[in-house]
């Protein structure tokens, strides 16, 4: 991550605990997860072109989103 200036979370599951929790079926599989920890969306396979301009705008909606009150 410090190579690449990754600035955000990335899950290591090197247990596979969250791969057989979240039911994951596929590798790669994208997460998308809120500002209250909740996964929203998720993309199972490679992404390609149509794929990351999906989960962009993906994130781009979580990220305008305001966290409910009180949290």
């Amino acid at each position: 991550m410090a190579k690449n200036k990754l600035t955000f979370a990335v899950a290591v599951d090197n247990t596979a605990a969250n791969w057989k929790a979240w039911g994951n079926r596929y590798w790669p599989c994208v997460y998308l997860v809120d500002k209250t920890g909740t996964v929203r969306h998720r993309w199972e396979g490679e992404l390609g072109a149509d794929g990351a301009k999906n989960v962009t705008a993906q994130i781009d909606g979580l990220l305008e989103e305001q966290p409910p009150k009180g949290k």
